[in-house]
């Protein structure tokens, strides 16, 4: 798995865009499918949770290929594998909306607690001006 390569990668020499970039465009998909299928039934909230999660990967598997921060990597790489978890719990659970729920209850916390902080990393991206606001926004939609 690609999350798994950039965590490999972390100890490494080089920094690997490349394989953000891959993870971004791969969690791209996955945000795609989760909110074409959630138009077919807008209020489950498994499907509301996966298109979130997944495209918060999106944001910042792409903003961390754009730093190029070394020391920034196994912090990245390490949330981006607790979120894929969250979204791997949640595909399992997708037709227990209890079992989703109680995912989401387990899982959103610690994430919303860590995005907070990645927040002040990913929003001072030089040549990036909306950083903040991107980020300001999904997290209001992710504490939904």
């Amino acid at each position: 798995m690609v999350a798994e390569k950039i965590g490999d990668a972390a100890g490494g020499d080089g920094f690997p865009v490349e394989l953000l970039q891959e993870f971004a465009q791969k969690i791209d998909r996955i945000m795609g499918v989760a909110k074409t299928i959630a138009m077919e039934d807008p209020g489950h909230e498994g499907l509301k949770r996966i298109a979130t999660l997944t495209e918060l990967c999106k944001f910042i598997g792409y903003k961390a290929a754009d730093q190029k921060n070394a020391r920034m990597l196994p912090i990245f790489a390490a949330f981006l594998g607790d979120v894929v978890s969250a979204i791997e719990e949640l595909t399992v659970n997708i037709e227990n909306p209890a079992a989703a729920q109680e995912v989401t209850k387990t899982f959103l916390p610690v994430l919303q607690k860590r995005l907070e902080w990645l927040k002040t990393k990913v929003a001072s991206t030089p040549g990036q001006p909306n950083s903040q606001a991107d980020v300001d926004a999904l997290l209001k939609k992710f504490s939904k």
